[in-house]
């Protein structure tokens, strides 16, 4: 996964040399760290049809912003069903608030919007 040089203006000097590695114009995740990750190239409308992951993070930072509020409850539900037991969903502040799933806790820290999925849920 390549990012535009651009990108790194935002990432502190240590955590460039720590994650990413420089070639020509871009960035690419470490070797090290890459095999940790799952990159996937899918229609986040479409991810209840694509095959079943368990992850332990899902970041969806300003995504959601894109679709009509209907669209974006739907989303965030198939998202928690992708995650494990204690995984972690993150989305942008003011993305929907009202957002209640079963198999998902809101963190209390009013900084981010994060939820966790319960561990005692499948």
């Amino acid at each position: 996964m390549l990012f535009a040089a651009i990108l790194g203006w935002n990432v502190a000097s240590n955590e460039k040399q720590a994650f990413f590695r420089l070639t020509d114009v871009r960035y690419e995740v470490a070797a090290d760290l890459r095999h940790r990750i799952c990159f996937m190239r899918n229609s986040i409308l479409e991810l209840n049809i694509a095959p079943e992951f368990e992850m332990d993070a899902i970041c969806c930072r300003n995504v959601l912003m894109q679709f009509r509020y209907e669209v974006q409850l739907e989303v965030l539900d198939v998202l928690a069903k992708c995650l494990k037991p204690n995984g972690l969903l993150l989305i942008a502040p003011g993305e929907p608030m009202s957002w209640k799933h079963l198999l998902m806790s809101r963190s209390t820290n009013r900084t981010a919007q994060a939820y966790t999925r319960n561990s005692n849920n499948s």
